[in-house]
């Protein structure tokens, strides 16, 4: 069996015997059996010779007592019939062994080490020299003064600058000079109606090509950082179908709005004249007396519907504009048959048609119409 186990030499235990035991995994019942086997191997076993080991130059012989020589001794008593133990063999060798170089100081260990530090201290006490003071001015005074005397200049400074900040601010009031006016706000409700703004969305397929998408999100975010609260933003996303994406609200939390247009994804067919039915309804139900009430339509301009017709687009228009509903219509592409379309329905709606190329940044298109229709 493995086993391990500390063995510490010392003066006084020189020798350490190690016995050896196989274990064999069998059922307790039978240990008694085995073991008496064993022991009648034992006298069969052949007896060992033992050899002083030979000593290569350089090793010494510390006297300790091997395994081997152990066991021849332990088998001679055992023929001889003298009844021994093993503690009886190492208390023998431990009585044999040469003691002479063990003696007692009758000092402790801690005694003797604290013994040296103490004489230390003692010489150190009386020898400490008695300190003197001699006058002489030292690095650390030195640097003390230097330092008040620093404050005092630093102080002397900032009353000067002082002085001279008061002195001008005196001069500038007398002569009544305008200091750092107040900048006049971007969309000011002084200068801007209240809007009601219904943003008509193209999200289907054909606005993935050339960065579509994009370009509206960024016009959108645009738009919705500079409303106010007191203006209201409608948007409403149509491909196939058309749906109500943010009822009318009034712009208080514009970075929520911002986050719902970020999530817009195109896909399916166009159908443009079902939206802007939905999107001319929303409108009329919360019109904004002496406001700016307008549609603005995103779109590449594809209406594929087999259910409405060009014609239809352009009654529609003519009937809302009389509501006062101004129609504007931002366009994606150049596709030139969808930008003839486009632009006839924003003159009908007396609007504006911004063209927004495969190379143009839109960004500022929104913004830009909504302060044209709004200014007072």
């Amino acid at each position: 069996e493995k086993s391990e186990m500390p063995i510490a030499f010392t003066k006084r235990d020189r020798t350490q015997i190690v016995y050896l035991q196989r274990k064999s995994p069998i059922a307790d019942s039978m240990e008694e059996e085995i073991a008496g086997s064993v022991e009648g191997r034992w006298d069969e076993t052949p007896k060992r010779e033992y050899q002083d080991p030979v000593m290569e130059a350089g090793q010494e012989h510390l006297g300790v007592t091997t395994n081997v020589l152990l066991e021849e001794e332990y088998r001679s008593l055992e023929e001889s019939g003298s009844e021994v133990s093993t503690n009886d063999v190492l208390a023998e060798e431990a009585n044999t062994v040469d003691r002479t170089e063990e003696f007692d100081l009758g000092v402790g260990l801690n005694d003797q080490w604290d013994e040296p530090a103490k004489a230390t201290e003692e010489t150190q006490v009386q020898t400490e020299p008695a300190i003197v003071d001699l006058g002489i001015t030292t690095n650390e005074r030195l640097e003390e003064e230097k330092r008040q005397s620093d404050a005092l200049a630093l102080q002397k400074q900032i009353e000067m600058e002082v002085e001279a900040a008061l002195r001008e601010a005196e001069n500038t009031i007398a002569s009544n000079e305008v200091v750092n006016p107040v900048a006049e706000p971007e969309f000011s409700t002084e200068k801007y109606r209240p809007n009601n703004v219904l943003l008509l969305l193209d999200v289907s397929g054909s606005m993935k090509d050339d960065g579509k998408m994009d370009k509206l999100k960024s016009s959108i975010r645009r738009l919705v950082m500079m409303l106010r609260d007191v203006d209201v933003l409608t948007m409403i996303a149509y491909n196939s179908d058309s749906w109500e994406l943010l009822p009318p609200t009034p712009v208080t939390d514009n970075q929520s709005i911002v986050m719902l247009v970020d999530s817009l994804q195109p896909y399916g067919y166009t159908n443009g004249v079902k939206g802007m039915e939905t999107a001319y309804e929303s409108l009329e139900r919360q019109i904004i007396q002496g406001g700016n009430n307008q549609l603005i339509i995103a779109t590449d301009g594809k209406f594929n519907s087999s259910k409405f017709s060009e014609r239809d687009a352009i009654d529609m228009v003519k009937a809302n504009v009389d509501k006062g509903i101004v129609l504007s219509i931002i366009g994606f592409g150049e596709d030139r048959e969808a930008g003839r379309l486009m632009r006839r329905l924003a003159d009908l709606g007396k609007g504006s048609f911004l063209q927004v190329n495969d190379n143009e940044d839109p960004t500022e298109l929104l913004a830009e119409e909504i302060k044209l229709r709004s200014v007072k």
